[in-house]
């Protein structure tokens, strides 16, 4: 995951311009702390919610609640991000960095995606299935660099925007994906073999 969110400087850094990279990184550091608040309520939620919860079945059903729930919650800062992201750029970062404000406006794709994507990992802790993690963050990483290294040299900030999209829905998919498979097999039995 660490890889994933920061494989689009890097890329960027490689193909683009000083100039791209630091319009970039202006705009994705509101976006990552934004991100960071669905982390924290996850981390405030999920133990009385859902990993102090004996019934499999009920505690899958409390994680897809919860993913909606943070959906909607996300699509809140969404609109917040669209309506504000001027004046956000320019009290933190000053109008050097008024480029950076449209950029952030595009960049509001994420955090939708963010917001699901750690809702449905919870039902990768509660159940104990590391290895399904890693793999699920090796696709992701795999997708955003192949996607950026493809896009970066002709899009720039926005190329590697699309990395990062086709990453965090790769790790999305993946995370329904292993709920679906493991919805029959919550209760008493093994998750997977």
């Amino acid at each position: 995951m660490c890889a994933l969110q920061r494989s689009d400087r890097v890329l960027l850094n490689y193909f683009s311009s000083p100039e791209e990279l630091g319009v970039y990184s202006a705009a994705i550091q509101v976006i990552e702390n934004i991100n960071l608040l669905g982390s924290i309520v996850i981390i405030s939620v999920a133990p009385s919610m859902i990993y102090m919860e004996a019934s499999g079945v009920a505690a899958l059903k409390k994680i897809i609640s919860l993913a909606f729930l943070l959906f909607g919650v996300s699509l809140v800062f969404v609109l917040g991000l669209l309506l504000f992201s001027d004046a956000i750029i320019l009290v933190l970062y000053g109008s050097e960095f008024v480029g950076a404000s449209p950029l952030l406006r595009v960049m509001t794709v994420l955090v939708p995606l963010f917001f699901v994507d750690v809702a449905l990992s919870i039902f990768v802790n509660k159940f104990g299935l590391g290895g399904r993690a890693a793999i699920k963050w090796l696709l992701a990483f795999s997708a955003a660099v192949g996607v950026g290294c493809w896009m970066i040299p002709e899009h720039g900030a926005l190329g590697a925007l699309a990395g990062m999209v086709a990453g965090y829905s790769i790790a999305v998919v993946f995370g329904a994906f292993i709920i679906y498979q493991g919805r029959n097999k919550v209760d008493g039995r093994k998750i997977y073999s």
